[in-house]
């Protein structure tokens, strides 16, 4: 059960991190983020290989536990108890906790997980291959203006930046697509004087 809880985590804990995010982390996380992230980059880069690695062990300890139920107790019970036991302990408990904690616990697990890549490697790698052929190299995460800017409002709703913080950099984002109009002072608006006028103290004080 400890091990199907792991499979389960780690597949939806370390493949959440794509790679653009785990650079972002060794560039600008905290020393212990940037350690973290680089034990993990290595894995990740092989995504369907750890992808099939993960799933492969998962299925077959999960397999296992329903074999022992079965022959421990009559079949409807063993089943119905290997159910329970793998939504419960092998699933829903470790996703909830790799899903907050993927960075984390997918570096403390990476002892783990390459010497299970390794060993299986025969039947994990042509599956892995296949899978890059027909689907490709993973997408990459890329946000066109629009979501930049609700990606600021939400890091600013989390106070992970401030409200000045917010306003300067959407401005910056839209800066190329505003027209004059929007920032300029109307010229009857705007105060002046003559340049051969004289900065007297009347003048000063209109200024003012």
């Amino acid at each position: 059960v400890l091990l199907s809880g792991t499979f389960s985590g780690l597949t939806l804990g370390l493949l959440s991190l794509t790679i653009e995010g785990l650079d972002i982390v060794i560039s600008g996380g905290t020393e212990t983020e940037k350690r973290w992230a680089q034990r993990i980059k290595p894995l990740r880069r092989r995504g369907n290989l750890l992808l099939c690695t993960l799933l492969l062990g998962n299925t077959l300890v999960n397999a296992i536990i329903s074999i022992l139920s079965a022959d421990l107790t009559s079949g409807l019970v063993g089943g119905l108890i290997s159910t329970g036991v793998i939504v419960i302990f092998g699933e829903i408990l470790p996703q909830a906790v790799c899903s907050r904690h993927g960075l984390r616990i997918g570096a403390m697990s990476t002892c783990l997980v390459k010497p299970l890549m390794i060993v299986m490697l025969p039947v994990t790698y042509p599956i892995a291959k296949i899978l890059d052929f027909a689907l490709g190299r993973e997408m990459s995460t890329a946000y066109n203006r629009q979501q930049l800017d609700k990606l600021l409002e939400m890091h600013m709703a989390d106070e992970a930046i401030t409200t000045d913080d917010q306003h300067l950099l959407s401005s910056a984002l839209h800066f190329s697509s505003k027209v004059v109009e929007e920032i300029m002072t109307p010229l009857e608006d705007v105060f002046m004087i003559s340049v051969t006028d004289n900065l007297d103290f009347d003048d000063l004080k209109a200024i003012y």
